[in-house]
């Protein structure tokens, strides 16, 4: 459920300070693996989150994962923000793994059923939590792998797709798999139910931008047929002059008239040259 690159989880590093790759150490001085950890120009190692100067006894030459932080509520930040395991180890202290919805103790039922058969680890989970005949596939992964893995699950109270991804485990509660189940699906019907208002809202919205462009559109042609009307009653006949008469070359003249206007004007031609000829003779 974490958004948010680990990078970018702790806080900004100083100026000045740099990144080193530190090894944690197991006993015997064996090597448990590496990691990048910001320290100060003056050599001090900085705590992983809050990046203030890690002061204890172990901070330059780190065993485990906590010596690198300053305090103790630093490392449970970061490994609440960081660790599914983590998490749900801490919200097990809190809760004992009992649901908060219907109160069923699954911490104990998955201890209970560990040692029965298949069948009857199906029995005792129906007769416990009814609700697990509606939901089939789960009751057979509970049956078949009894671990509190598929027994509960933290959920997250203000829901990962509104923001509460990267929390505290004030944000966190116990669910068993089946109120887990329901609570998803209700968030998933709400999602849904919210994207199909969406869509309608932007649909009666175009439609709306539509009907305004065609009304627009619509009176401005009703007022230029409205000036239309008031030229043809008051000078029809001088409208109707204008378009008769006809221009040489020119787009708007169609070719019958330009071919009647040639053969016109070839006639004249023709006339005058009989008129010189009967002069000189």
């Amino acid at each position: 459920n974490r958004v948010t690159p680990r990078t970018e989880i702790s806080w900004p590093v100083p100026d000045g300070a740099s990144w080193r790759t530190v090894s944690l150490l197991k006993h015997y001085g064996k090597i448990n693996g590496q990691t990048l950890q910001a320290w100060s120009s003056n050599g001090e190692p900085l705590c992983k989150l809050c990046q203030n100067p890690c002061l204890g006894s172990k901070s330059k030459a780190p065993e485990y994962f906590e010596d690198l932080f300053c305090k103790k509520g630093c490392f449970e930040q970061y490994r609440i923000k960081t660790s599914q395991k983590y998490l749900r180890q801490e919200l097990f202290s809190l809760e004992r793994g009992v649901c908060t919805i219907c109160k069923l103790d699954c911490h104990a039922l998955a201890e209970c059923i560990r040692h029965l058969s298949l069948e009857q680890r199906k029995c005792y989970i129906i007769r416990k939590a009814p609700e697990f005949k509606k939901y089939k596939r789960l009751l057979e992964r509970l049956a078949t792998d009894p671990k509190e893995g598929n027994a509960w699950h933290a959920d997250h109270i203000v829901a990962v797709s509104q923001g509460g991804g990267e929390c505290n485990l004030e944000n966190m509660r116990t669910l068993c798999v089946i109120c887990h189940a329901k609570v998803t699906a209700e968030q998933r019907r709400r999602r849904r139910s919210s994207l199909v208002r969406a869509k309608n809202g932007l649909q009666i919205t175009i439609e709306k931008l539509i009907a305004k462009v065609c009304h627009k559109r619509l009176k401005s042609l009703s007022y230029q047929g409205s000036l239309g009307n008031c030229q043809e009653s008051s000078g029809s006949d001088t409208d109707k002059d204008l378009l008769e008469i006809k221009v040489m070359g020119s787009v708007y003249s169609s070719d019958c008239s330009l071919s009647q206007t040639d053969g016109d004007m070839g006639l004249t031609m023709k006339e005058d040259q009989d008129n010189k000829i009967r002069d000189e003779k």
